[in-house]
């Protein structure tokens, strides 16, 4: 018996033929579902939210007793968002296992928390991005509490016990490796295989880290190019080209 303790097995998701749409307006034809959850996974009986589930069965005969679930990252980019863009390169998955997408609750088409009149201001006063943030947070229906990297953990679990996969085969990108791992870490006999893509550990702080690490990322980038022929003949001025780039958007 794995860790996640369920003595009774969750209902699961009933699928209908669905087209799905990207950001980008790349369409997928696939099988959709409303899923209820608990809000609170300790309060299995009170209120519960909508997420949202999109399957894309294997035409293999007998798929097997295991399926490919994909985590985006951000926090807050939608995972069917990302299969949609890129299931033209999973055709070949679906030819031996079922693919199921959740969107992390939250996100997507996952009782969203959305901010409504966000400002755009790429470089905000900090007084004004507190109020603007404390508004927002005051304005949600539901409390960020029920919507942490460990319940969506939670979610994914339940999905896997009630569509009766034996496990899972998990490919994460950015901040969604965080939640593959964290799934890893409490669900380990859930997990099959997986595969971390640009990878967010555990032991970074992404609010106090992100900017300086990206900063040291473009730095060497600038210095790596500056040192290859072929990249400073291209770009002779990449970090000053950058940089007013940077200005003008």
């Amino acid at each position: 018996m794995n860790s996640a303790g369920a003595t009774e097995i969750p209902s699961g998701p009933d699928f209908e033929p669905c087209r799905l749409t990207d950001t980008t307006n790349n369409n997928l034809y696939a099988e959709c579902s409303t899923w209820h959850q608990p809000l609170d996974h300790e309060k299995p009986s009170g209120r519960t939210i909508e997420l949202f589930v999109t399957k894309i069965p294997s035409t293999a005969i007998a798929p097997p007793k295991h399926a490919l679930s994909l985590i985006n990252g951000g926090p807050g980019g939608s995972s069917i968002d990302l299969l949609v863009s890129i299931a033209p390169i999973l055709q070949q998955v679906s030819q031996h296992m079922d693919i199921i997408v959740l969107d992390q609750r939250g996100t997507g088409r996952s009782t969203a928390l959305d901010c409504e009149n966000v400002s755009t201001d790429l470089d905000p006063d900090t007084n004004d991005l507190a109020r603007e943030t404390k508004k927002c947070l005051d304005s949600l229906a539901f409390s960020p509490v029920n919507f942490t990297t460990s319940v969506a953990v939670k979610d994914l679990e339940n999905l896997r016990i009630a569509m009766g996969y034996e496990q899972w085969d998990i490919y994460g990108t950015s901040y969604g490796t965080r939640v593959a791992l964290h799934y890893l870490r409490r669900y380990e006999t859930s997990v099959r295989s997986l595969t971390l893509d640009g990878v967010l550990p555990p032991s970074i702080s992404m609010g106090s880290n992100i900017a300086i690490k990206s900063d040291s990322a473009l730095r060497t980038l600038f210095q790596n190019c500056s040192l290859d022929a072929d990249c400073k003949n291209a770009f002779p001025n990449l970090s000053d080209d950058f940089g007013a780039l940077s200005v003008y958007l």
